[in-house]
């Protein structure tokens, strides 16, 4: 299985293609390192890319899950390219998803633990922001001592 994918980096498209970070090139699992699946992501202001191993688990949990699940995988399903990786680590984004997420020229790639997000910047800015404030506005401090 494929390692935890953490942290997030700058990164620019060229010609429809990203440079997967080496940082997360090392923990892809030997089929992953070959073929991914990638796809639109919740309310289509990302792009995911699933390690093929973890693709296959998780799809084959969602077929036989609840009602929501099915549901959220006929979602991916409706943009799921599965896409080899090139020795360089470079995966090609379909014209389409790019299209739907606002994707053009710079990206922001970041580690989702099992998976990675592709995010426009502004996007990925906004986002982060307003998840921070949802948290912060639902919690008290002391939820979080250690």
């Amino acid at each position: 299985m494929s390692g935890s994918f953490i942290g997030f980096y700058d990164n620019s498209v060229s010609n429809n293609r990203i440079t997967i970070p080496a940082k997360f090139k090392k923990k892809f699992s030997v089929a992953a390192k070959e073929t991914v699946v990638v796809s639109v992501g919740f309310n289509n202001s990302h792009i995911v890319i699933f390690p093929l191993d973890y693709w296959t688990s998780l799809s084959q949990k969602f077929s036989s899950g609840t009602d929501l699940q099915k549901l959220a995988l006929k979602s991916y399903l409706d943009f799921a390219d599965d896409q080899k990786v090139e020795s360089n680590g470079r995966i090609r984004l379909r014209q389409d998803i790019m299209q739907i997420t606002g994707i053009t020229k710079e990206v922001i790639i970041k580690g989702e633990g099992e998976y990675i997000s592709v995010w426009e910047p502004e996007t990925f800015k906004e986002e982060r922001e307003r998840r921070r404030k949802e948290l912060l506005s639902s919690c008290k401090e002391t939820d979080f001592l250690l």
